[in-house]
């Protein structure tokens, strides 16, 4: 399993929204199928996963995502892409990414949106292809230790009070 904790930075309908608006080229569709809102597509991701029906695992998620939303027509235009995007921000937002051919993935994507394979089917597929993203290191660069609270000064909480201390008695 990639991920042992039920915690997941689950995506939002404003989140696939942006992915779908970002893909579109000028003269395709915009807009959604009100009868079929994207908000529903989500939630049957998280429902598959709280109801025990797929893994609470990053990369099952993952390819569920890219199997409902390619399959839900939510969109007038680009479901397959947007799909495809989802499930590459997923990844991106638990750590990992595909090294993958470009056209090996989106034949895999029209089989998703042809029903031609599942989320298991492409599970397997991208599995092979995944790496983890190596950590950055987000301790103080002063006390080494405690996680920064804002990157900008690399400094934690307590070193960041002491160093303004510091700088008012100068």
């Amino acid at each position: 399993m990639l991920n042992d904790s039920p915690d997941f930075a689950w995506l939002s309908a404003d989140d696939v929204r942006q992915f779908h608006d970002s893909i579109l080229e000028p003269n395709q569709l915009t807009g959604e199928d009100s009868s079929l809102p994207i908000e529903s597509a989500l939630a049957r991701v998280e429902n598959q996963v709280n109801y025990g029906q797929i893994e609470p695992d990053t990369l099952q998620i993952a390819a569920t995502y890219a199997v409902v939303i390619s399959r839900a027509h939510s969109f007038n235009d680009g479901n397959k892409r947007t799909a495809l995007m989802s499930m590459l921000a997923f990844l991106d937002d638990h750590g990992f990414s595909l090294e993958i051919d470009d056209y090996l993935l989106a034949e895999k994507m029209e089989a998703c949106a042809g029903g031609k394979i599942n989320d298991d089917d492409l599970w397997n597929f991208i599995f092979e292809y995944l790496k983890e993203r190596e950590q950055e290191d987000l301790t103080c660069e002063s006390c080494g230790v405690e996680p920064v609270e804002h990157p900008d000064t690399s400094l934690c909480i307590g070193c960041e009070t002491l160093q303004s201390q510091m700088d008012r008695n100068d």
